[in-house]
Order: C-alpha cells, then sequence, then structure tokens
C-alpha cells in the first residue's frame, strides 16, 4: 500500500475530527459562559443537560467518522472491501462507574461553586470552568474515536496490531513529548490506546508486514526533531512516559515524575510491548483525601465569614455551598 496514500486518509479524518471537537467545545464553553446563576438547581440541570447532549451527539460523530476512515484504510491494505462494523452505542459516555452524560458535566457547576468558595471572583470561577469543560468535552471525544477503532480492529480479524499516529499539526505547540516517545509502540488489536489530556493522535492499524504507519511517524517524528533543534530534539529524545489505568478514563499515558498528580490511577494491565517505562504506583486513600479536602475548605471559610462580615457584598451563596460541601464530605468520610 502507498504511504502516500495512507497519509492522505490520515490527514482527511484527523480535519473531519478537528472539525467535529472545536465545534463541540465552542458550544460548550459559550453554555457555561451564558448561565445566570451558578445555586439555581434547574439553571444547573439545564446546563448539565445542554453540555452533554452536545458530547453525545459529537461523540457519535466522532465515532462514526473513526469508522469511516479504518473502513477505507482497511479497505486499501487489504486490497478488498472492509464491512464497516458500525458505530458504538454512545447513549452513555465511554467513562467507568458513570451512567450519563448528564452526570460527568454536572462537575461543571460543582467547580464554579467551589472555586468562588475559596474567594475567587464569579469571572475567575467561569473562565476557569470554560477552561475544564474544554478538556471534558475533548477527552469524551477521544474516548468515543478510542472505542470505536478497538471495535474496527476487534472486529477485523487479519489485524495484527495498530500504532498510534501523531499529528503536531492539530496543536499549536506541536506533539507533545509523551505522544512523540509513545509513537513506536506498537498495540495489540483489541488493546485500549492510552490518551492523554488534549490527545490529538489518531490509530493505523498493521496487517502482518503492511505498517504503513511506521514510515508517516518516522518522517514526522524526523521533522519535528529538525524544527526543534539540536537542544529541543535532544530534550525530546529524553522524555519517559508510563501507562496508568485511570479509574474512569482507562488506560492514561503520564510523566512517570508527574505519576503522583494523578490520583484514582493504577498500574496499567496492558502488555508490557504497549507500555512505556513503569514505576510502582502509590495507592490511592480514599480517607485521606476526603480529610485533606475537608481541612482546606475549613481553612477557608473564616476568611469569607470575615469578608461577608466587613460588607463585603455577594458571597453567602458561595459559603453556604462550603458550609453544604463540608457537611457532605464529612458524611462519606464517616461511611468509609
Amino acid at each position: 500500500m502507498s504511504v502516500a496514500r495512507a497519509r492522505s486518509l490520515v490527514d482527511m479524518e484527523t480535519a473531519a475530527q478537528a472539525k467535529v471537537e472545536s465545534a463541540a467545545v465552542a458550544r460548550a464553553v459559550a453554555a457555561v459562559g451564558a448561565v445566570e446563576s451558578w445555586y439555581v438547581p434547574a439553571d444547573v440541570q439545564a446546563l448539565s443537560r445542554q453540555i452533554g447532549a452536545t458530547a453525545r451527539s459529537a461523540s457519535v460523530a466522532a465515532a462514526g467518522t473513526t469508522d469511516a476512515y479504518l473502513t477505507r484504510m482497511l479497505s486499501m491494505m487489504l486490497d478488498a472491501p472492509a464491512k464497516s462494523v458500525g458505530v458504538l452505542d454512545l447513549s452513555t459516555p465511554l467513562r467507568a462507574g458513570v451512567e450519563s452524560y448528564e452526570q460527568v458535566y454536572a462537575r461543571v457547576a460543582e467547580h464554579v461553586r467551589y472555586l468562588e468558595s475559596t474567594g475567587l471572583s464569579r469571572w475567575e470561577a467561569v473562565e476557569r470552568a470554560q477552561t475544564r469543560v474544554d478538556a471534558m468535552v475533548r477527552t469524551d471525544l477521544a474516548l468515543a474515536r478510542r472505542g470505536q477503532s478497538r471495535a474496527v480492529y476487534a472486529g477485523t480479524p487479519r489485524v495484527t496490531g495498530y500504532r498510534r499516529i501523531i499529528r503536531p499539526e492539530l496543536s499549536t505547540t506541536g506533539t507533545c513529548g509523551l505522544c512523540a516517545a509513545a509513537s513506536g509502540r506498537v498495540y495489540s488489536r483489541d488493546t485500549l490506546l492510552p490518551i492523554h489530556y488534549r490527545c490529538k493522535c489518531t490509530t493505523m492499524p498493521i496487517i502482518g508486514e503492511n505498517d504503513p504507519g511506521r514510515e508517516i511517524d518516522d518522517e514526522t517524528l524526523a521533522q519535528i526533531y529538525d524544527a526543534a533543534g539540536s537542544t529541543g530534539a535532544a530534550d525530546l529524545t529524553q522524555v519517559r512516559f508510563t501507562v496508568v489505568q485511570h479509574t474512569e478514563l482507562g488506560p492514561t499515558l503520564v510523566d512517570p515524575k508527574h505519576r503522583s498528580t494523578h490520583p484514582g490511577t493504577r498500574p496499567s494491565t496492558a502488555p508490557r510491548s504497549a507500555r512505556g517505562p513503569q514505576r510502582p504506583s502509590t495507592p490511592v486513600d480514599p480517607a485521606r483525601m476526603l480529610a485533606a479536602e475537608i481541612r482546606a475548605l475549613e481553612s477557608r471559610l473564616p476568611t469569607l465569614e470575615a469578608r461577608t462580615a466587613s460588607g463585603e457584598p455577594g458571597l453567602d451563596q458561595a459559603i453556604a455551598y462550603q458550609r453544604e460541601r463540608i457537611a457532605l464530605l464529612g458524611t462519606r468520610l464517616r461511611a468509609l
């Protein structure tokens, strides 16, 4: 199979995915900015439903685009028509332990109320919430693309594996070091691709010795190293990664140096050939995490109360939320 033809298909697929993603993110961010009250349950529920519907429809579109791309790619590689496996059922998000998109996006309002309880202004809290919802929507679409890819590969017996295809042109800062380091890995056809925050990678199947993705990645990496210069290229070649099993998102790429900043993860059970250098993980202690959050909230509450007592307006709802949050976390802690 011509590498040029394979690259052309990859280019078309990633352009289509970028269009779906940017439109969904824009709608979600705008919805967050339009909320009038973050403390009225009806308003919060309406927001969760609105963004949830956006994420769900965009996830279906992303999965459909992935299915069409891989079906065409397999047809070219097999030199025979490949049959579509059909789009995954995405009526619920591909997040472990989550029942609905609305449940996922209810976190946005919780985030705003929490930030206001720490003393941030409404404008600052909403701006941070918009950044967070941007990442959440992109993550749901990445999960849809990943899940659809595995369904296609698992449903195509002649596929012997697949590889990550890096796309530096889709990021303002270029391909991240984690993806560049992981681009040489080959994954079994039923293994989920490890992803990370704002991951732009796509995948390409391998059929026996037919592996056009290897040449594509080699060419792309050479361009990245050349553009980075000698010092930058040396830094990139030193990047290491590990794969952790995120309790909600599944296999995730992380920098081993920052492993402790990813709570809720455990070492991946993926084959060693599909992972980078590993190191032992630190077990998550739910009681310790709850107690730490309670202490942090309790330490900030007197400051908010003092500001209100001095005449500063607009903090009553934040104080009420913080007290309710402390009570809720206390109940959860006692139940452990």
